[in-house]
């Protein structure tokens, strides 16, 4: 077994311990995709490595070609480097294509994009790849027909292939066997066939699940928390926190299904409740003085407190973007959900979110102002009657679980959709902007501001393309092309809205269309960037040939994304300037000349 089972996680981080030992300096070096679930599993493992004094450095990465390239600089010219973690990268390629292995190197792989390559979960035990349960659940018979095909005997003798030549070797010895027994010439040759029949079984096998298309498993900030309790640290707020804010974030951009995110959302609240336990003060303990800030209610209705001060709230969330941070008015009017179920685009409807906003109770002056600087009696009723008014305007769902981190007084509090916006915002900047808002207040305040921006540019987008019709509706899939640059994350989030809006006011024989949308790269015009996304039930994923076990995943279910091998044959086919290597294989970078091109053929291809 190379792969690290679900339960076994210190195993893995036994060996990154193994290799510091012997030697002093920088033993780690840490490659981390520029993403929001990746920074958050990466402050999890630097803590542990920091409380471990395990020397280690951070390499961000966007892409496979650069983690090419700087692992050749990182690795290859570094003799001390003993470990090599890869956080949301590196999974679903052979990481051995990528580094140059060596005894004294072990590779640990923690991540969530899926499927795996075979290779780093059962080939080489100095590639450590942690599993979510499903390789240990479900891929039993994948691991017989990968074993089969690598390591596989093609002849009775255990050597040879199939269309060894009779004339060589392995031909006179089994000739000599043979005889002039015909009997036994008979059981030979079907031998061979079955071998055959065997062999082309599980390269069908192994096919089929290369081909069932792109998803997630298990977000990486999670995986790293459950580490850290394996490696018996007790839970604290950061680390929670973070595990909270990475499931966030692959949430919002739909890259775990509501089932998984449910479960993981349980599981989660078991974290927080035993924090809560843990913070709670004994009763033979002296009481602390009176503060005033200890003795201020929750800040949600039916929300409970981890600590008096700082702590983890579990809470039933408005799903209004950033309510705490702006006015209840901007909080609906960006938000995807609100402005795609009431049509906001439209007069009618900006008139049913004016009505709206009257039935809660609000004057429009007060839904205007500061969402914070609200009554108190109508923040607490707000709940309560988004609850009775909500199926009134398809917003029935408007309340979902989420958390809640309170900073004490001096700051407000932040839920956990609010800070997975703040991550992608900031991820736009940089990869340690993003990365100092995890720890630093003044870092997550500018995140929340470039949120909120970010928000309303994303939102304003959609409902002008949604007023202008802009939206193309093809026999096979959905087509948007967008004049301005956007960044990679902020173009699938206006994608999701898009998508989403036009399910829930198109025919049901378009309800699960794909959805692809196109956007000048922000770096260079000329370029153009195509993201690929897809309704979670779409059906166009999963090849029949997979069994049901491998065809449905633990935290994504059966909702896969093929855009990433359609591109790949659109682009072949087209012989265009098409550059893929990200690590998300549904956005790809196309020269905008070779756009039409591209989108022909793509219309052949689904």
């Amino acid at each position: 077994m190379v792969y690290v089972a679900s339960n076994q996680y210190e195993s893995a981080y036994q060996r990154i311990v193994d290799g510091a030992g012997h030697g002093g300096g920088t033993s780690v070096v840490i490659f981390a995709a520029a993403d929001g679930d990746s920074l958050c599993a990466l402050h999890i493992l630097t803590t542990l490595l920091k409380r471990d004094s395990i020397g280690h450095r951070i390499v961000p990465v966007h892409s496979y070609s650069e983690l090419g390239e700087q692992s050749t600089r990182q690795i290859s010219g570094g003799a001390q480097i003993r470990t090599a973690v890869f956080v949301n990268c590196g999974g679903t390629v052979d990481i051995q294509e990528y580094v140059a292995m060596r005894d004294s190197l072990t590779v640990v792989i923690v991540d969530s994009h899926r499927p795996l390559n075979l290779y780093n979960i059962f080939w080489n035990d100095h590639v450590q790849c942690l599993d979510d349960g499903d390789v240990e659940e479900s891929m039993a018979d994948l691991r017989r027909a990968f074993e089969d095909i690598e390591f596989g005997a093609d002849s009775e003798n255990g050597s040879g292939s199939d269309s060894e030549d009779e004339d060589g070797d392995g031909g006179r010895a089994q000739r000599q066997r043979i005889g002039d027994d015909p009997d036994a010439f008979v059981r030979v040759q079907r031998e061979r066939a079955e071998r055959r029949e065997t062999r082309a079984h599980s390269r069908q096998l192994v096919q089929a699940y290369y081909a069932q298309g792109a998803y997630h498993g298990q977000p990486s900030a999670v995986g790293m928390l459950h580490l850290a309790e394996q490696l018996g640290h007790p839970p604290t707020l950061d680390t929670v926190w973070c595990a909270i804010a990475g499931l966030a974030t692959q949430r919002h951009l739909q890259h775990i299904g509501g089932p998984g995110y449910d479960q993981l959302v349980g599981r989660l609240r078991d974290t927080v409740r035993r924090i809560s336990t843990a913070a709670a003060p004994s009763a033979r303990e002296p009481a602390e003085p009176f503060n005033p800030a200890a003795e201020m209610p929750a800040d949600e209705p039916g929300s409970s407190a981890v600590g008096p001060k700082q702590a983890i709230s579990e809470s039933a969330e408005l799903r209004f973007a950033l309510l705490r941070h702006w006015s209840l008015d901007s909080a609906m009017r960006f938000s995807p959900l609100v402005a795609g179920r009431l049509a906001t685009w439209s007069s009618k409807g900006r008139a049913r979110l004016l009505l709206l906003v009257a039935k809660l109770g609000l004057s429009q002056a007060e839904a205007q102002a500061p969402f914070v600087h609200l009554a108190p009696d109508l923040r607490a009723q707000l709940h309560a009657r988004m609850r009775t008014l909500g199926a009134d305007y398809s917003l029935g769902d408007a309340l979902a679980a989420g958390f809640v981190r309170s900073y004490g007084w001096r700051r407000p509090a932040v839920s956990s959709d609010d800070m997975a916006l703040a991550l992608l915002a900031l991820l736009h900047e940089g990869f340690y902007a993003a990365y100092d808002a995890l720890t630093q207040p003044a870092a997550l305040q500018r995140g929340l501001d470039a949120a909120m921006a970010l928000q309303r540019r994303v939102v304003s987008l959609g409902l002008q393309m949604l007023e202008r019709q802009a939206v193309k509706t093809l026999r096979s899939f959905r087509l948007a092309m967008v004049d301005e640059p956007l960044p990679p994350a902020a173009l699938r989030q206006l994608a999701l809205f898009l998508m989403h809006t036009l399910r829930d006011r198109c025919r049901p024989a378009h309800a699960r269309l794909p959805f692809v949308i196109a956007a000048p790269q922000v770096e260079v015009a000329e370029r153009m960037l195509v993201v690929g996304v897809v309704p979670e039930d779409c059906a166009m994923h999963v090849p029949p040939t997979l069994p049901g076990r491998l065809a449905e995943s633990r935290f994504a279910g059966r909702a896969r994304n093929h855009f990433g091998m359609v591109f790949d044959d659109v682009a072949h086919d087209l012989g265009a300037d098409v550059q893929g290597g990200f690590f998300d294989s549904s956005l790809v970078e196309i020269a905008r000349p070779d756009v039409a091109g591209f989108v022909d053929k793509l219309r052949r291809h689904l």
